[in-house]
């Protein structure tokens, strides 16, 4: 599958793709830069395709909640930004 993002396209208007890391049911992951700090992180984002339906994006949205709620736990991923853009949800 060729990744919906390629190296030096930008994310949300403030994510630097920078390597391509895997995909899955829910979407694709991405090493990413913050443009304004330089700080490199992951990038998970769903996108609406044919067949995504509003049931996905509210897994995804509580995909993010979850990991809110666990708060800052050293056996959990942080999450730092939850974006909506276009047709484009990001983790």
């Amino acid at each position: 599958m060729t990744p919906a993002y390629a190296i030096g396209e930008t994310i949300c208007d403030e994510y630097v793709v920078r390597l391509p890391l895997g995909a899955g049911g829910m979407g694709e992951v991405y090493l990413v830069e913050h443009s304004s700090s330089g700080d490199l992180r992951a990038a998970k984002v769903m996108r609406y395709l044919d067949g995504a339906s509003g049931d996905d994006l509210a897994g995804f949205r509580q995909e993010a909640v979850s990991l809110l709620n666990v708060g800052n736990n050293p056996f959990t991923v942080r999450l730092f930004d939850v974006r909506e853009q276009g047709r484009n949800t990001v983790l």
